[in-house]
């Protein structure tokens, strides 16, 4: 299936992480696409990234490797700010996290497996978003994170 490569690092992190955003899907809705890929954009002048996607979560646990530290979307995980995602993937990348794989489950939600595979698992909201939206809300709230690292104004308190 389909992938864009974003190949730039965010400008304070010394060793690469690179962030891989995993989807279930593909986003049909062209405005949702299209939001998604102004963020995506956006973020590659910050970040070393990959958007892939994957027919399902058997084919994502696949493709994930042992030493990935994944993170799996879902309304019931740990809710961050802004900021606190920022100083998250700041402190993955000083403690040497090489590739983070971060995970949106389709319609029906993550399997059971992925999420015991997770490191860890993240809410976006505690509402549930549509698995296309959440994409766009992602690939925003990274990009603000590195915006946030590097002390640019788009964040306001």
């Amino acid at each position: 299936m389909g992938q864009r490569s974003l190949p730039v690092l965010c400008w304070r992190w010394r060793n690469i992480m690179k962030i891989s955003v995993m989807a279930v899907g593909k986003i049909k809705s062209r405005h949702i696409k299209a939001l998604a890929d102004d963020y995506a954009s956006r973020l590659s002048r910050y970040i070393l990234a990959e958007i892939s996607v994957v027919r399902n979560d058997a084919k994502a646990l696949e493709k994930i490797a042992p030493s990935d530290f994944v993170i799996v979307l879902d309304e019931r995980g740990k809710e961050m700010t802004s900021k606190n995602l920022a100083e998250f993937l700041t402190g993955h990348q000083a403690r040497g996290t090489k590739n983070m794989v971060i995970f949106i489950g389709g319609p029906d939600g993550t399997d059971e497996q992925l999420k015991m595979r997770a490191n860890f698992i993240l809410s976006l909201s505690n509402m549930t978003l549509p698995h296309e939206l959440a994409q766009a809300v992602l690939l925003e709230q990274l990009y603000r994170a590195c915006s946030i690292n590097r002390g640019e104004p788009y964040h306001r308190e």
